[in-house]
Formats: C-alpha cells, sequence, structure tokens
C-alpha cells in the first residue's frame, strides 16, 4: 500500500501539490499547508480514477473495463480485495494479473469485489484524503468561531482567555519558545492569532 501511494503521488498528487503550494506561494500564503490540500487531494482523485477502472463500461471509458489490471497495474481494490480472499482464491485473483481477462475472469473479480464491499471501502479511503486535505482549514476556522461566540456570550471572560493564553505561552505549552513566530505554519500562527491576537504576540500573516 505504501508503494501503491508512492505510485499515486509521483503520478497525479505532485502535480496538484505543486499547483496549490505554488499560487499559495504567490498569493503570499503559507506554501506548506495549501501543499498538503494539494497532495491529499490529488491522491484522492486517483484512487477515484482508479475505482472508475473497475465499475465503468468501456463506453465511458473509452477503454476497456478493468484495463489496468490488464495491464499489470495493482490498484487499492484489488489489494484490499486480495486481503479479503481465501488463499486458493488469492492464487487465482494473482493469476488473472499482468493478462487478457476472460467475461467469466471480469465477473468473478467484480462479484467479489461487491460480496466484500470494497469499492465502498476505496471511496471510503479516497473519502477519508479529501477530509484530510481540508481538515486544517476547518480546524482554525471553528476553533475562531467558538472562542469568539464565547467572548461575545461571557464579556467579562475576554481578559481570562488572555491571561490563561499568556500563561500557556510563558509555560511553552505551544512549543515556540526558542523558534521565530514567522517560521510557524499558517496553522499554528491562526490558532495562536485567534486564541490570543497580536495582544500577546506579534503574528505575521
Amino acid at each position: 500500500r505504501d508503494l501503491y501511494l508512492k505510485m499515486l503521488y509521483l503520478k497525479t498528487a505532485t502535480l496538484i501539490e505543486s499547483a496549490a503550494s505554488s499560487a499559495a506561494l504567490l498569493a503570499g500564503k503559507d506554501p506548506s499547508l495549501y501543499a498538503r490540500y494539494g497532495k491529499n487531494i490529488g491522491l484522492a482523485f486517483q484512487i477515484v480514477d482508479d475505482i472508475l477502472d473497475i465499475i465503468s463500461d468501456e463506453e465511458t471509458l473509452g477503454k476497456p473495463a478493468l484495463n489496468d489490471y490488464v495491464e499489470g497495474k495493482v490498484t487499492l481494490p484489488y489489494m484490499d480485495l486480495y486481503e479479503q480472499l481465501e488463499e486458493g482464491d488469492r492464487i487465482f485473483l494473482q493469476s488473472c494479473h499482468a493478462k487478457p481477462l476472460s467475461l467469466d475472469d471480469k465477473a468473478w473479480i467484480r462479484s467479489n469485489m461487491d460480496r466484500f464491499g470494497i469499492i465502498q471501502s476505496s471511496y471510503a479511503y479516497a473519502s477519508d484524503l479529501c477530509m484530510m486535505a481540508i481538515k486544517s482549514f476547518l480546524n482554525v476556522v471553528e476553533d475562531a468561531r467558538i472562542d469568539k461566540r464565547q467572548k461575545r456570550r461571557y464579556p467579562g471572560s475576554k481578559r481570562n482567555y488572555l491571561n490563561g493564553y499568556k500563561e500557556l505561552l510563558e509555560r511553552d505549552f505551544f512549543g515556540i519558545k526558542n523558534r521565530e513566530v514567522a517560521s510557524l505554519t499558517f496553522i499554528d500562527r491562526a490558532n495562536i492569532y485567534f486564541k490570543g491576537g497580536n495582544i500577546l504576540l506579534n503574528i505575521p500573516f
């Protein structure tokens, strides 16, 4: 699986990763954050493309279905299927690799993928990668929203918030004592900014 993900990264995800980080750099944003976003979106895109090779027909694909396996490629659904099969069926699946598949072979592969919910699990993995791509953005927005709502609802708590975060900074709770604030990732800077603002630290953006 690690080799498969590495292949997807080199084949597809690097392109989206580079595009996202370059755009961020030109816009004066944190390129590392956008690079992670692009990488995970790129991996998810290619996994879905690998799924379509199995579930779509030749007219839709513009090539024979299950063509990846015929060409000797091993994608996530096939790896997950192999792990679910008994030894005898594993041997048969391997025997189908990198050679023309009969209609019966294709039907056997698809029926076993249906049997073990392989396509659904592959889609779920791609979905997890998409969520990882946007999770950092959502965490910052949600943290800021909660903090601001609390301060608006309990106006007298603002000073307590600042005093609490000041103490955390003094105790180096965030692990930034000996680091230049400007060197922190956008997410780290945003979290510290929304929790204490420039009242406690001069946070550059």
